[in-house]
């Protein structure tokens, strides 16, 4: 998870008396960031004020006035960056508890954050110059779902007895387990299987839902043919797969002129992912 936030400002000081105009720069090109509230940054610029003032008195006493115009550029640099710069925060329990993760400053556009764990997370940033700010009195300023676990998969057929025969109808049933699936994750691919050679799945369905049960005809197959597979594939909201596949259906020339009228059916589990709490 990379959380971005549009912050991008350049220190450009040609020397100290010109420090003082930064506060007033800083709050106007920072005017525009929504994740932090107009007091704070009046704040965090009357501080600066405040070290500005401090730094001009100085003048007359080294290292700082007599540095070179780099090093002063430095140190002003390293002054608003302590008193500006945020802290990101992030809790999983719907803010209840916050947790630091680290700090962003002038000059810097976003902040990493790498998630330890799958779930969803609320993002919240604050000021350096608010310690003393509670954690019960945050808001979640942004959410962010983190899922790397793909979905998870059951396929079913019935009649669940061998050999199946050409032209005889079957259920097909499925269930699609993932906290964050897209709507309507599921597509249905059928293949004949060949030994002797490699043969393509060809889709059958789209759009289908994360459940449910189509009845499905068994075509004629090459002589060669050993029998005919079934796989359902489905996508959750971050892009992860689930794969799901039938047991191999051996499939025999002759029609068997038998319907099965009420379903029956034996569950088989295909590992694609742990299922989200």
């Amino acid at each position: 998870l990379t959380f971005r936030c549009n912050v991008s400002t350049s220190v450009t000081l040609s020397g100290l008396r010109e420090a003082r105009e930064m506060a007033g720069k800083f709050l106007s090109e920072f005017a525009d960031v929504e994740l932090a509230a107009s007091d704070e940054l009046q704040a965090a610029a009357r501080l600066y004020e405040q070290e500005v003032g401090i730094l001009s008195q100085a003048q007359s006493k080294a290292p700082f006035c007599m540095a070179p115009e780099e090093e002063r550029l430095k140190m002003a640099e390293r002054g608003l960056r302590e008193f500006l710069a945020d802290h990101i925060l992030q809790a999983k329990d719907n803010g209840q508890s916050w947790k630091k993760e680290g700090h962003f400053g002038i000059g810097v556009p976003y902040f990493v954050f790498q998630a330890p764990e799958d779930g969803t997370y609320g993002i919240c940033i604050i000021g350096l110059h608010r310690p003393d700010l509670a954690p019960a009195n945050l808001q979640i300023q942004h959410v962010q779902v983190v899922d790397s676990t793909a979905p998870q998969i059951e396929v079913s057929i019935s009649p669940e007895e061998a050999p199946y025969w050409v032209g005889q109808r079957i259920w097909l049933t499925w269930k699609i387990t993932d906290a964050h699936l897209v709507k309507a994750p599921g597509k249905l691919y059928s293949k004949v299987v060949d030994s002797d050679k490699p043969t393509p799945w060809e889709l059958l369905k789209t759009g289908m839902a994360s459940s449910g049960t189509v009845r499905v005809t068994i075509e004629q197959m090459p002589q060669r043919a050993e029998g005919v597979l079934f796989r359902i594939e489905a996508t959750d909201k971050m892009g992860s797969i689930g794969v799901g596949y039938s047991k191999m259906l051996e499939v025999l020339p002759s029609v068997s002129g038998t319907e099965v009228k009420e379903p029956r059916s034996t569950t088989f589990v295909i590992p694609g992912g742990e299922e989200q709490p």
